[in-house]
């Protein structure tokens, strides 16, 4: 038996315990309780505050030149969200509201006017009943001028968007020479060329790598070619002079980013390019780096939501247009971001008074400037409008053009 003096300190401590573990009975749980989701989500996007979650979500990287767009989501956890007002701000500054309905989430899609170049703060909020029921943590978000920066950030394709979709595995190959109607190609790595002398075949998820002079070929023959989601490289300097990448026929061509040749894309009759990306030209010998390169004796092309950057090269065009082989008729380059080389585009007749120009439109594309401007338009009939200054969104003038 332990001494008195310990038996009676150890009475009072028991006692002590019994008295406050009914005091802590005694409070109330908290009133409050949600969903695990919306308790254990962390970072920037979601704020507890007033009695409703509110979530923010928006791209960190932005241009001045293109609305941006923000969702906000609002639950109230154990109940339901009031009808009210949702308001997105960057600091004191309104940037875009929404009406909201009662419910039990509420999810609200905002277009935000063009943001200045700069750094935004911006957060959401919603207010109810003349009151702040809730507001979102803060997003950093970087507005920068033009699009050329980040084509993404317009909807514009990139390295990111184009060529094989990342996690493809891809099957080793030599060069390749399709004689067969109906043909598929899919996964493959082609270290060589790939040429295609028959109808209705698709290249898709593929790479092909090579120094040819013409990495790419299509037959004239060879209708209702489509090549989608492939990638094709030149090699650049370990290539070959008077390189191209995609040549001839009339494919429809989707997704596709070429690199590391002189010319990027020499199309025949018929040719259909969208949200595909030319790129990093370079190539051995005396070279004159044309994107997208139409010298004549060619009609209905279309180039449309595509990016074209030679805006690492002094010369000569992201789109050449002319008349050196015959005449062009109904091409259509509208829509695109077209940057760089000596001008920024060409629809030059100078070639031959006999073969001419015609019909050749230039609309809603985004320019930058090339080493000596924006165009190069003469003897030719061009249907020139909504084409801009990338960075200010200012309008490109065409003297003379219809």
């Amino acid at each position: 038996m332990p001494p008195r003096p310990l038996r009676s300190a150890l009475v009072v401590l028991t006692a002590t315990a019994a008295a406050l573990a009914a005091a802590l009975a005694a409070v109330p749980a908290p009133s409050w309780s949600g969903a695990p989701d919306d308790l254990t989500r962390t970072g920037p996007e979601v704020s507890r505050a007033g009695g409703a979650v509110v979530g923010l979500r928006m791209a960190r990287r932005v241009s001045d030149q293109r609305r941006a767009r923000a969702v906000v989501t609002v639950t109230a956890p154990g109940g339901r969200v009031p009808a009210g007002r949702v308001v997105l701000r960057s600091g004191s500054r309104v940037l875009a509201s929404a009406p909201t309905r009662a419910g039990r989430r509420v999810r609200v899609v905002l277009d935000l006017r063009r943001l200045r170049p700069g750094q935004h703060r911006v957060h959401a909020v919603l207010r109810a009943g003349g009151r702040r029921l809730g507001r979102s943590q803060v997003v950093d978000v970087t507005s920068r001028a033009g699009c050329a920066w980040r084509p993404t950030a317009c909807g514009l394709p990139s390295a990111a968007t184009t060529g094989v979709p990342r996690g493809t595995r891809l099957r080793a190959s030599g060069s390749v020479t399709v004689t067969r109607p109906g043909t598929v190609i899919d996964g493959l790595d082609i270290r060589g060329t790939l040429t295609i002398k028959a109808s209705r075949v698709v290249v898709r998820n593929t790479r092909i790598r090579g120094s040819g002079f013409w990495v790419v070929t299509v037959d004239r023959a060879a209708s209702d070619v489509v090549i989608k989601d492939v990638e094709v490289d030149g090699l650049g300097m370990r290539g070959q002079a008077g390189s191209s990448g995609i040549v001839g026929g009339s494919p429809t061509i989707i997704r596709t980013r070429v690199t590391g040749v002189e010319n990027g894309l020499v199309p025949g009759s018929g040719t259909r390019v969208r949200r595909s990306y030319v790129h990093g030209l370079a190539a051995p010998g005396s070279p004159h780096y044309d994107g997208i390169q139409i010298d004549g004796g060619v009609r209905d092309i279309s180039v449309t939501t595509s990016t074209v950057d030679v805006s690492d090269q002094t010369q000569t065009s992201a789109v050449m247009i002319d008349n050196y082989f015959g005449a062009v008729s109904d091409v259509s380059v509208t829509r695109n971001l077209l940057m760089g080389g000596g001008f920024t585009v060409y629809a030059d007749g100078a070639f031959s008074d006999s073969d001419g120009i015609r019909t050749v439109t230039y609309a809603g594309n985004r320019l930058v400037r090339g080493y000596y401007g924006y165009h190069l338009v003469r003897n030719a009939r061009v249907r020139w409008s909504g084409n801009v200054v990338d960075r200010t969104g200012a309008r490109v003038r065409v003297p003379g053009s219809s």
